[in-house]
């Protein structure tokens, strides 16, 4: 019953709020303009971050919050005003990552930490988390290019954490996942099909984090080998096209540095390959989410599997990755040949 009434206030709140958001942004000019990079023809309002962050802050705080959650609202809310005034002005990438860096190192103080070594090497620990933390924030921010694609994305991302926190008992992280989902679901009337207001670098910045927090901070398995692996299933998709575009970015002699990683804006990621490839944005954003969906299909699997059963899993997602790398390929092929 408190997981409903957390969902409802977070769905309507959102629901309500959204337009006067835009009309503020409408008002005083705070739009994203079409770009050669961009996928927009006409200046959209781009503060709707706004409105998930307060709604699932508000929602949160329906809830009695324990240490682990207040440092989550903590370390979100840096990540999420930070990224905020970048909307409006932007700032330095070196500023944003130090951000990011300090998110993750409040979490890491509250005990929220990968525990992938032994308690002699903690300070890997302490490292590999603030890589995920970083890397997982910006790579569900460079996924935010197609109208309602981070919004449903994240919600078949929510859906598989959410099913195996309900399956193991770990209401606190159903207490987050209620929340956001529910300000995601108010958001995609007025993102998806067609947008009217976008996230913002605000938004979907806020999201990755929550992603990232969540992903670190649940109970998936006994063994090392399975917690690792689970979350990495279930984020397979933003992992993947991070990944990808960052090997070839820098095969292809584009970034060089961190700064340059964090800074470069291209149209090369999973959705801008599949519209080369013809398809329509909005096949292109149900074919992203079915993807993620199978993959979290499988992390779901590989929780209560047996650790022999962990090395088919990975082997089955191998096959999905190669498939999505030749589609990649292809639309970058495509691309090149419309431009020739």
């Amino acid at each position: 019953m408190r997981l409903r009434f957390i969902f409802l206030i977070s769905f309507l709140f959102t629901l309500l709020f959204t337009p006067l958001v835009r009309n503020l942004c409408l008002k005083f000019g705070i739009l994203d303009y079409p770009a050669a990079r961009k996928m927009h023809n006409l200046p959209i309002p781009r503060l709707g971050g706004v409105v998930i962050y307060l709604a699932t802050m508000l929602a949160l705080s329906c809830h009695i919050l324990s240490p682990r959650l207040i440092s989550i609202f903590l370390a979100g809310s840096l990540v999420f005003f930070v990224s905020f005034f970048d909307d409006l002005h932007p700032l330095p990438a070196l500023f944003r990552l130090i951000t990011q860096v300090v998110a993750a190192i409040i979490l890491i103080v509250s005990g929220i930490c990968i525990q992938f070594f032994p308690p002699q090497a903690a300070f890997l620990n302490y490292f590999l988390t603030v890589c995920w933390v970083v890397g997982i924030t910006n790579a569900v921010n460079y996924l935010d290019g197609l109208d309602g694609l981070l919004s449903l994305l994240g919600l078949s991302i929510l859906a598989c954490f959410a099913y195996i926190g309900y399956i193991s008992d770990q209401f606190w992280l159903l207490v987050i996942i209620t929340a956001l989902s529910g300000a995601l679901f108010g958001f995609l009337k007025y993102n998806f099909p067609h947008a009217n207001i976008f996230l913002g670098d605000s938004g979907s910045m806020f999201i990755g984090f929550i992603f990232a927090a969540i992903s670190i901070m649940g109970t998936w398995a006994q063994d090392n080998l399975v917690k690792i692996f689970v979350p990495v299933f279930i984020l397979g998709v933003p992992i993947f096209d991070m990944c990808f575009t960052t090997v070839m970015r820098i095969k292809e002699r584009k970034i060089k540095t961190v700064i340059e990683w964090l800074e470069y804006a291209g149209k090369d990621h999973f959705h801008h390959r599949l519209l080369n490839m013809g398809l329509s944005r909005i096949k292109a954003v149900y074919l992203i989410c079915v993807v993620s969906i199978i993959l979290g299909i499988s992390g779901i699997v590989l929780y209560n599997s047996e650790r022999s059963d962990v090395y088919f899993m990975l082997l089955q997602a191998f096959f999905i990755f190669v498939v999505i790398s030749i589609l990649m390929i292809l639309g970058e092929k495509a691309n090149s040949r419309e431009e020739a």
